[in-house]
């Protein structure tokens, strides 16, 4: 009896552990909004665009 317990505990947090993992890949890819690398999610309320993060990649430096 004691057995069982010990192992249904050892799946639960077997589950716990992978849901965890599963919950902040997916925050990590929706971090970008779905926009290319370089370019920031922009508006809202069903009208959505991409906008150029300035000075990224560094390549419009003044001389």
């Amino acid at each position: 009896m004691m057995k069982h317990h010990r192992q249904q505990n050892i799946h639960f947090f077997i589950a716990l552990i992978c849901l965890s993992v599963l919950s902040i890949i997916s925050s990590v890819a929706k971090a970008e909004g779905n926009c290319p690398p370089g370019y920031y999610p922009v508006g809202g309320q069903g009208v959505q665009g991409c906008a150029p993060i300035p000075n990224y990649g560094g390549g419009g430096g003044y001389a």
